[in-house]
């Protein structure tokens, strides 16, 4: 058992004992979840800054996987350019949203053959 510090509905400590002003919650509660009107906690919906934090993220993992054909000692296909610019250009081309599982959606993923 836990016990977390709740304030203004949002769960601002947690402690394995219990002390004035704390109350039990359920050892899935973490601090920043919010504690809804039926006494479940759920997380906080992501800002959209946070989905393009997100995405931009996950992009630059796709461009360091793809560092290799952009090496100086060979030459890139255009195939190969295409793919890297509109990797580079995904920020401004998404509207993140999440789905029930908390994957991104909205987005549209490069690919490359």
């Amino acid at each position: 058992m836990q016990y977390a510090e709740i304030k203004d509905s949002i769960v601002v400590s947690i402690m394995l004992n219990h002390t004035s002003g704390r109350v039990p919650v359920p050892d899935s509660v973490v601090c920043g979840m919010i504690q809804q009107a039926d006494g479940t906690f759920t997380n906080p919906v992501p800002t959209q800054s946070q989905l393009m934090d997100r995405v931009r993220f996950e992009r630059n993992q796709l461009l360091q996987q793809s560092d290799w054909m952009a090496v100086s000692d060979r030459v890139m296909t255009q195939a190969q350019i295409d793919y890297r610019q509109a990797l580079r250009d995904l920020p401004a081309t998404a509207d993140p949203q999440l789905d029930e599982n908390g994957n991104l959606t909205n987005v549209t993923w490069p690919t490359y053959e």
